[in-house]
């Protein structure tokens, strides 16, 4: 895998780079440090992301983050017009975010949250991207390439913006799934409750909810339970003190720690442990 960034060369602005994509196959990779946007102009492309085999949408905004997020392409429909299958357009990624963050904090809250962010375009909607895709093509005046560039990244913005006002409930109950596997994810063990709600652009009292119809359970309930599941797995296969899983897990006090554990679970971590391990080693 390659770990791409945007390098300067003759005729390239610092801050984005792009290009119609023509190539059979590309390498996998990631990207160091800026965003990446492809508009796909056929159908038949062939994206390996994370490992995982997709078939691309015909005439849809695809948003990669930086990142360790990796990906290739592979190419087996049809060409459109003189050999292209995609558009790429790559911003570096302070650039991005603020450009994106002057048109809406909502859509860049949006396209953080998820790996692999998609628009799909309507007919005209599509059409007038290829318009200005050519137009960004076929200029060699720098001052016209950077208003193009901006038109193009603000009608992603404007797109991705009509999408989420237009999903109500349903987007809604996407984040809800994508708090809870940001939630089971072990990395994230040792952050709290306020580091779960912080990247979804949704009411808070509809996210609750959307989340307790998923799990049963209240984000607090869940992470708690998340929480404390891990500990155990800490105790039962690690030399850690009870301060030292506390910590793991995201406790800066270990008697809180304590008393949390004890209310889950029925015992403190340090019985738990001799017991268990009893079991678990026969010793």
């Amino acid at each position: 895998m390659e770990e791409l960034t945007i390098k300067s060369h003759p005729g390239s602005e610092s801050y984005f780079e792009t290009h119609l994509c023509r190539e059979r196959e590309t390498v996998e990779h990631s990207h160091k440090d800026f965003y990446e946007i492809f508009i796909t102009l056929t159908g038949g492309i062939t994206h390996i992301f994370n490992g995982k085999k997709q078939t691309l949408d015909d005439k849809a905004v695809y948003i990669v983050n930086p990142g360790k997020d990796r990906h290739k392409f592979l190419y087996d429909g049809k060409m459109v017009g003189d050999g292209y299958y995609h558009f790429n357009l790559a911003f570096i990624k302070d650039y991005f975010e603020r450009s994106v963050t002057a048109f809406s904090l909502g859509a860049l809250r949006v396209i953080n949250a998820n790996a692999l962010t998609k628009i799909n375009l309507k007919e005209d909607e599509f059409n007038y991207l290829y318009s200005l895709m050519l137009e960004l093509e076929s200029s060699t005046l720098l001052s016209s390439r950077q208003t193009l560039v901006k038109i193009i990244l603000t009608n992603v913005c404007m797109l991705l913006e009509l999408r989420f006002k237009s999903n109500g409930e349903n987007t809604t109950q996407n984040y809800a799934v994508l708090l809870k596997e940001r939630i089971d994810n072990l990395e994230f063990m040792s952050k709290g409750i306020v580091d779960a709600y912080s990247e979804y652009p949704v009411a808070f009292s509809g996210l609750v909810k959307a989340f307790k119809k998923l799990t049963g359970k209240t984000v607090v309930e869940y992470l708690i339970e998340r929480k404390i599941d891990y500990a155990k797995l800490l105790l039962l296969t690690t030399d850690y003190s009870v301060l030292a899983v506390a910590e793991k897990v995201g406790y800066e006090s270990q008697s809180h720690f304590i008393n949390v554990f004890k209310k889950v679970v029925g015992q403190t971590p340090l019985n738990y442990k001799k017991q268990n391990k009893q079991t678990v080693y026969g010793k």
